[in-house]
């Protein structure tokens, strides 16, 4: 892949980066480059915890996730509310389940994985033009979390 041709000057240090002003880009020999990040062009989508977002926007890229907000409820009621819940963080950033690039599953319990397939054919539908890249994983939750989404998305319309 080699070098890219603009490094970030806080790259690797990714608690550094400032809420707000710029991020100033540079070549591979140092010099500051003429393009320029504002932090505050990244729109944040609320979750249900303090101190973290269900979804994060940035031009015309959406990183998003789905997952339930009730942990009491059943397996299959937690995979449908992650995937209603998917689609709220979608809306929200501008695109929708269409726009997908790639959805990466998790589960507490890989046994659930029939269950979420069956969710997941339904929610996504018979058009293969509409079909992301998709993986799945058997993950140790948190506090009887049954399923967590993890989705990369393009938006409707260029947003700045």
């Amino acid at each position: 892949m080699g070098i890219p041709e603009y490094l970030n000057v806080n790259q690797g240090l990714p608690y550094n980066l400032p809420a707000k002003g710029n991020v100033l880009l540079f070549d591979r020999k140092g010099k500051e480059a003429k393009q320029e990040i504002n932090m505050t062009d990244i729109q944040r989508i609320p979750g249900f915890v303090p101190t973290r977002s269900w979804g994060s926007a940035y031009k015309d890229l959406v990183w998003a996730i789905g997952m339930s907000d009730d942990f009491s409820l059943s397996t299959k009621d937690q995979v449908n509310r992650a995937f209603k819940n998917l689609d709220r963080v979608l809306a929200e950033a501008g695109t929708d389940k269409r726009r997908l690039i790639s959805v990466t599953v998790m589960l507490n319990d890989i046994e659930n994985k029939p269950l979420m397939d069956e969710v997941w054919a339904n929610w996504i539908g018979k058009d293969p033009s509409n079909w992301p890249e998709r993986s799945c994983f058997g993950v140790n939750l948190h506090a009887g979390n049954c399923i967590e989404l993890r989705a990369v998305a393009v938006r409707n319309e260029l947003t700045t």
